[in-house]
């Protein structure tokens, strides 16, 4: 059974099907970016993901979504906003504060889409009454194939709705996306089968091989991870794995955004603080690979901040999502 596979990254959408190579398609320029703001037009990024299926001679089609960005609709799926991207930190204008549980998955952040969502309820009360759904990035790309809202936790718990240890949603006033708990079919879409979406976090660290040390995830974010049996709650987000374990992950880290400017003197004694201080928030591990985009593009410097966190390292410059992607439609099959 031929396999189409798509991540939906914040550079690039990336796509490969067996026996194929890596295609790349940009992602959309933003429609804006001023104040605190980051909205890409959603027509642009759908129009994008289904060219790249309707060319497609797969029978399946298995997706890895950016996170905490999601887009507002009324009662017929009629979006009223642009997509709201984990770039846009309306909440920290607003002054918004929410207070989280452990079991939510994710802690209270600028970018948190729970908190973006009361600060567009406040800025747009008139857009705001006209709101019936919630849509994830991956769940609207869900929606757009299938007519199903709908992603796989991994997506959905970014979004600060969902209470990841009893599967429940959180109480709110917009209808929210149905949540998978496996990486099932959510419906039919030219004869194609279309997966879940899960969340790009959670995929690459499943297709970096890393699922026994840590994680040093390294994009235009940067988080530390590692994988735990169960539902596991520390100084970390709880965020949901698959199988019903959690990735505990720490947040906030220079990514490629700082490293790629290169401006700052002792980059290498910062970037050495901040990881091995993550590190030390995680259950303890004995090795660690590092992953992810600036990772190929910053391989010595990298490789330097490793050595002295002084624990084994491997580093993988490969499609980590990808890879992820491919191993779970390998565990489908049947």
């Amino acid at each position: 059974m031929k396999n189409l596979y798509i991540d939906i990254g914040s550079t690039n959408i990336k796509s490969l099907e067996d026996g194929g190579k890596i295609e790349r398609i940009p992602f959309p320029a933003p429609v804006l970016n001023a104040n605190g703001k980051y909205e890409v037009n959603p027509f642009e990024i759908v129009g994008a993901v289904r060219r790249v299926v309707d060319s497609s001679s797969a029978e399946r089609v298995f997706f890895s979504t950016q996170m905490h960005g999601y887009l507002l609709a009324d009662g017929k799926g009629n979006l009223l906003t642009n997509y709201i991207s984990w770039r846009d930190r309306r909440a920290e204008t607003f002054g918004i504060v929410l207070p989280m549980k452990k079991e939510n998955g994710v802690d209270m952040k600028p970018n948190l889409p729970r908190a973006g969502v009361e600060a567009v309820k406040r800025e747009r009360p008139d857009l705001f009454a006209q709101a019936k759904e919630f849509f994830t990035l991956g769940s609207y790309v869900a929606f757009s194939l299938t007519k199903r809202n709908a992603s796989h936790i991994t997506d959905l718990a970014a979004s600060g709705f969902y209470n990841v240890k009893k599967r429940s949603t959180e109480p709110f006033s917009l209808r929210l996306p149905e949540a998978y708990y496996d990486v099932a079919p959510v419906g039919e879409y030219g004869g194609k089968t279309i997966y879940a979406p899960v969340g790009d976090t959670q995929c690459a660290a499943k297709g970096s091989g890393g699922d026994d040390g840590y994680v040093l995830n390294l994009g235009t974010a940067a988080q530390c991870l590692t994988r735990a049996e169960g539902f596991v709650c520390g100084d970390f987000e709880s965020r949901p794995y698959f199988n019903g374990a959690t990735l505990c992950t720490v947040t906030g880290l220079p990514g490629g955004g700082v490293i790629g400017a290169g401006k700052e003197d002792g980059l290498c004694d910062k970037l050495y603080g901040a990881y091995s201080a993550a590190l030390r928030r995680l259950p303890e591990r004995k090795k660690i690979v590092a992953i992810g985009g600036t990772v190929r593009f910053h391989r010595e410097l990298i490789e330097n901040v490793l050595q002295r966190i002084g624990l084994p390292f491997s580093i993988s410059d490969g499609e980590d999502a990808l890879s992820g992607l491919q191993k779970i439609a390998a565990e489908n099959e049947n």
